[in-house]
């Protein structure tokens, strides 16, 4: 069946030294949601001379994991800070299993975060987690055309500084398309204080991605979005199962990512594809 991911709004700003901000996902409609693949993403707002990218979840120290508002996941005394990279979309597995939690409509997961230190550097963090709901959508599942995988790819899009827009795959022929592995890459005008090319994502967010069918693949209450690291193609693996679409010639799969960082960027994605026949291909 399919997943989803619940998404979160990005927290106030994460100053260091000013003490925690939060950021909740809240759920839509009743479903499980899987806590072992909880993904945290840390973001810096401005660009620091000497730092090396913009993702900051290395330094992101979590204070509080709240289920529902009561349910404490984070423990331990005396002000206990735990490590937010654990939860990292670029982590290698998951390390902490966390379980999973069946949810009703507007059930929380609320995270209590700040960043170590006292240095100048600033951002903001955002949460997701996969969920099932219980209203069950199982999208394509027919067999896989026996063709040799291709690769679907959308037209580069740039998109400005605090700006959206959808990056949209446009098929064409038939066929199924794999959204387990979807990539969302993006490069910046310019690499600025040493940026590496895979950190230029972290300062992005995905707000929504929405099939041909019109079923949108992001959940939540409110404003949300999910970490952009989570299609990162350096990731370990992929970290929910929206599964398979059946699409036509000329369909379109539109991903809404939001540019959270200080940079013109240029995006694109791209996920495998099966065409319905081989075209010529042995």
């Amino acid at each position: 069946m399919r997943e989803f991911l619940l998404g979160s709004p990005l927290s106030p700003a994460l100053n260091p030294g000013a003490g925690p901000a939060q950021t909740t996902i809240a759920a839509s409609e009743n479903g499980v949601v899987h806590l072992d693949r909880l993904q945290v993403a840390a973001i810096a707002s401005s660009e620091q001379v000497g730092y090396s990218g913009f993702d900051l979840t290395e330094m992101l120290e979590v204070n509080n994991l709240l289920v529902n508002g009561s349910i404490e996941l984070i423990r331990g005394r005396n002000n206990p800070g735990a490590p937010g990279s654990v939860f990292s979309p670029l982590r290698e597995t998951p390390v902490i299993k966390l379980g999973d939690w069946a949810f009703g409509t507007g059930d929380t997961v609320a995270m209590n975060a700040q960043i170590q230190g006292t240095g100048p550097i600033n951002g903001a963090f955002t949460i997701a987690a996969p969920f099932t709901p219980r209203n069950k959508r199982l999208g394509y599942t027919g067999a896989i055309p026996a063709v040799r995988q291709t690769y679907a790819g959308a037209q580069a899009q740039a998109i400005g500084p605090g700006g959206n827009a959808p990056v949209t795959i446009t098929f064409d022929q038939d066929g199924v398309a794999d959204l387990n592995s979807l990539v969302v890459s993006c490069g910046y005008d310019a690499l600025v204080n040493g940026v590496t090319p895979y950190e230029q994502l972290a300062s992005s967010l995905v707000q929504q991605i929405t099939l041909p069918s019109g079923d949108q693949l992001i959940l939540g209450q409110g404003v949300f979005g999910v970490s952009s690291l989570i299609f990162s193609a350096t990731r370990a693996g992929n970290w929910w199962s929206p599964g398979f679409e059946f699409v036509s010639a000329g369909s379109q799969i539109q991903i809404l990512v939001v540019n959270a960082g200080t940079q013109n960027g240029s995006y694109t994605a791209g996920l495998p594809f099966y065409p319905s026949s081989k075209g010529g291909i042995c």
